[in-house]
């Protein structure tokens, strides 16, 4: 009983490390300008984990650099019904209203994201930052300010 103890722990230890592999995988992918393999790596990271909202964001981000924006927008959606990370979402629909030059909006989507951080957290301020840069209307004194 005790070495199936150790098994399970064993088993779950691997895949934790499986899904951050992946999204590494997938991120590097995004660097390297392989935008195909990147979507799917991560569409099955989502398969795999639907409740990962990071992966739905970063696939958002990808339909976003390619000016797909109606497939962006449903990946950053479906990522607010996730469970982990899903605030990363409210960042990509912010990056969305930028784009449609609505600032209001923008900004409360990205007080959203930022509400519920720990004071060790600081991907969501880098994210905010490169959609003020992104953007097709960049704003880089917010970006600089964020």
């Amino acid at each position: 009983m005790n070495k199936f103890k150790i098994f399970s722990l064993a088993l779950v230890a691997s895949a934790t490390a499986a899904k951050a592999q992946d999204i590494n995988q997938a991120k590097k992918a995004i660097d390297a300008e392989q935008f195909d393999k990147a979507k799917n790596i991560l569409k099955s990271i989502i398969k795999a984990k639907p409740s990962d909202g990071e992966a739905n964001f970063v696939l958002g981000n990808v339909y976003l650099n390619q000016s797909v924006v109606d497939s962006a927008k449903i990946y950053y959606n479906n990522g607010l019904q996730a469970s982990d990370k899903k605030n990363l979402n409210y960042i990509g629909l912010g990056q969305l209203d930028l784009d449609a030059k609505n600032t209001a909006a923008a900004q409360a989507n990205f007080a959203l994201a930022t509400k519920d951080m720990r004071k060790k957290d600081v991907n969501e301020f880098i994210y905010i930052a490169r959609a003020y840069m992104n953007s097709e209307n960049p704003d880089y004194k917010n970006a600089i300010e964020v």
